[in-house]
């Protein structure tokens, strides 16, 4: 059961009314699909609301509360607005009038949305801080892929990454089982922290072991990389069942900063059953980048003229950790760049006794071919969204081009089998001037890229006035009149 989604982290700058008032909520919002022990599949949506953007007020015990409002929706496909799936009163914990309190509170909240029908389905939100004289209203949006389940049939849930899993006690909203299962609902982003801890589930592994037992293979990878980490692989030996849970954890203090992905594989006699992936990031602050690499291997290897080797350090701001892109722009001499360079695609051999060349040369490969095949009136082929696009993420497996369209801009679609753990992913480009042949990114449902639910009707401003734009009719991803191409470069 793949989720397909967009995660929203809206913060906005705060503005204090008073020292219990914040003007703007800052809240993370994710989904995520399993079914119980019958068999019934259900969503998962996690909430969690940061105190420090909450009005407060005081209640009759003289302590200060805030309170959201959240309305769900989840719908299929396009058409009219459905009637709101839940709506729920979130309340934070008492606490005293001062700010130090607020530092540290949070909102969790994790609603079970039942599945009555599979397929793509919107998952909308609305939150509003009850408190907030103005009444602001905060939404997100974002979709999900959803599979209707059957009690017999194995599979295996979507990843949690957690921050507690242990026997309950008092029964919580996050409760599961007999265990307390507190999701860690932070854009999977672990900054200068210790362990990586995950929970999945399994849904009858005893349809598909021959025996009566199986192994679950934990391991991580980089995330441009099939290469298992040595230190952070775990296996298990389980018991074939209708139902079970399954949690682990790894340190990764030792992790430099980079894109990782945790890869859960189920075995018996040696032949994989299934298998799930989730991609996470981690900042290090406490690991520097090195570079203190041998001079040597510059010269021997590379040995670019300062003017090339400037030329490729800027593009390699798409593939590089946030920690490599703040130490790249702090490179001032020459030697501090080669030395920076050397290190760099070190870090990235996929073995040990692969050329340090190797993996520079099919990034290089990706460059020139952007350059050859993307570049703008005024602008190098790296620059623009599709030369990014084509370098962070690689070569799509299909684009469909659309170049006749009457009533619309010029735009492709490249569509992507896989990015990362996001499966069946889109990135829209259009030509809104015909001039220049830039073609900036309209759309895509990769996180973290620019997510437009209106791009259908953005693409028909080239014949309809803008005030008119919302009584438009949206297009179909695919029609008459296009020409589509497979592109395995």
């Amino acid at each position: 059961m793949n989720v397909k989604k967009n995660v929203f982290f809206l913060f906005l700058a705060a503005f204090a009314l008073t020292s219990l008032q914040a003007a703007e909520l800052d809240f993370f919002v994710d989904a995520f699909n399993f079914r119980d022990p019958s068999g019934k599949p259900f969503l998962e949506v996690h909430i969690n609301v940061n105190g420090e953007s909450l009005h407060f007020t005081k209640n009759a015990s003289g302590k200060f509360q805030g309170t959201v409002e959240v309305l769900l929706f989840l719908e299929q496909g396009e058409g009219e607005k459905q009637a709101e799936a839940l709506r729920i009163d979130l309340i934070s914990p008492e606490i005293s009038d001062t700010t130090e309190a607020r530092k540290s509170l949070r909102i969790i909240d994790v609603r079970r949305l039942p599945v009555t029908r599979e397929g793509v389905h919107s998952l909308t939100g609305i939150l509003t801080d009850k408190n907030d004289p103005m009444k602001h209203k905060y939404e997100f949006e974002f979709e999900v892929n959803l599979v209707s389940g059957d009690s017999g049939i194995f599979g295996i849930s979507d990843v949690l990454f957690v921050e507690i899993f242990q026997k309950s006690g008092e029964i919580k909203p996050w409760s599961k089982y007999g265990y307390d299962v507190l999701p860690r609902i932070q854009n999977d982003v672990f900054e200068d922290e210790d362990e990586l801890k995950f929970y999945l589930e399994f849904y009858h592994t005893d349809k598909i072991a021959v025996g009566e037992s199986y192994f679950v293979h934990s391991y991580i990878t980089q995330a441009n990389s099939e290469q298992k980490l040595a230190e952070y692989q775990q296996t298990i030996k389980k018991k074939s069942s209708s139902f079970d849970v399954y949690s682990g954890s790894f340190p990764i203090s030792g992790l430099a900063s980079q894109v990782y992905n945790l890869h859960i594989e189920l075995y018996e006699n040696g032949a994989n059953l299934n298998s799930k992936t989730r991609r996470f990031y981690v900042l290090n602050n406490r690991i520097s980048v090195d570079a203190t690499v041998d001079p040597e291997i510059y010269e021997r290897e590379f040995g670019f003229e300062p003017e090339e080797l400037t030329a490729f350090l800027h593009p390699m701001k798409y593939i590089a950790t946030q920690t490599e892109i703040d130490f790249m722009e702090s490179l001032s001499s020459q030697q501090e760049k080669e030395n920076f360079f050397t290190g760099f695609w070190l870090k990235r051999k996929v073995n040990a006794g692969d050329p340090v060349t190797m993996a520079f040369e099919k990034f290089k490969a990706k460059l020139d071919y952007v350059n050859d095949h993307y570049k703008a009136y005024n602008r190098p082929g790296w620059k623009t969204d599709r030369g990014r696009v084509m370098i962070q993420y690689g070569a799509p497996n299909h684009i469909d081009y659309f170049v006749m369209e009457a009533r619309e801009y010029p735009h492709e679609i490249w569509r992507y089998n896989r990015v990362g753990t996001q499966f069946d992913a889109a990135f829209v480009f259009y030509d809104p001037d015909g001039i220049v042949s830039d073609f900036p990114l309209l759309h895509s449902d990769v996180r973290g890229e620019n997510n437009n639910p209106r791009w259908r009707l953005e693409l028909q401003r080239r014949t309809t006035d803008d005030a008119l734009i919302d009584a438009t009719g949206d297009k179909r991803d695919q029609g008459s009149g296009t020409r589509s191409e497979s592109d395995r470069r």
